[in-house]
């Protein structure tokens, strides 16, 4: 290839080993518009939202079993955004409901499909968002820090699965918000859950993260440097 783009560090050192023209260029998440979440008062209800594709809903298992016995359960509500129904295979076999699925792992579980508009509303109006991923299976543990960035960018502090990229990011801006096990993700909730003061700090900084090293100005100039290098040969 005269060039490859990939999403993460990691990938370009294994990469660069077939490889020598690679570029890290991440998605862009400018449709949302401007919306930014502008309080981080708690009010009775732990408002945790969820994007994704819905064959991934069963990674929020460890968060459910992170708030069960714990005192924030009763009072927690999740919103997930992705398709009400999915293939578990093949994206054409074995039709699933998205609902049934959620319902059996939180109490209290809102659905939406995905829309720009509506998404950028409802985040602003939900107290922390949550990224789990898989980290058993290098696939999912490969993931870039894509969905952390766009939940940052929206200023609302975000939960993930410590994967490499996770650790990465979160060390570099700041913020203590990774977590391995469901024991961490018990006592993360249970940490910034009712702490307003703890939330709007962690958004804080994810928000100037993303502003100082993923600007819009920034990503398209990773886009110019990929096509001049290969129009430059």
């Amino acid at each position: 290839a005269d060039a490859v783009v990939c999403s993460t560090r990691e990938q370009r050192r294994d990469i660069e080993r077939f490889a020598g023209n690679v570029h890290e260029v991440l998605d862009a998440h400018f449709e949302l518009g401007d919306t930014i979440k502008s309080t981080h008062r708690t009010g009775p209800v732990l408002n945790l939202l969820w994007e994704g594709q819905a064959e991934n809903i069963p990674a929020l298992e460890v968060v459910a079993e992170a708030l069960r016995g714990s005192d924030l359960a009763e009072r927690t509500a999740v919103h997930l955004f992705t398709d009400l129904e999915y293939f578990r295979f093949l994206r054409r076999v074995g039709r699933r409901s998205s609902v049934k699925l959620g319902r059996a792992l939180f109490p209290k579980v809102y659905f939406y499909e995905w829309n720009p508009y509506l998404f950028a509303s409802v985040a602003a109006g939900c107290d922390m968002a949550l990224v789990p991923i898989d980290l058993t299976t290098p696939l999912t543990a490969g993931k870039p820090e894509n969905k952390l960035l766009l939940f940052w960018r929206l200023g609302l502090p975000a939960l993930v699965s410590a994967s490499e990229a996770h650790r990465r990011v979160t060390r570099e801006a700041g913020v203590d918000m990774a977590c391995v096990t469901a024991e961490d993700w018990r006592a993360a909730l249970q940490r910034y859950g009712p702490d307003a003061a703890a939330r709007e700090e962690a958004a804080a900084l994810g928000r100037r993260y993303v502003e100082e090293h993923h600007s819009e100005e920034q990503l398209l100039a990773r886009w110019d440097r990929v096509f001049e290098s290969v129009l430059a040969r």
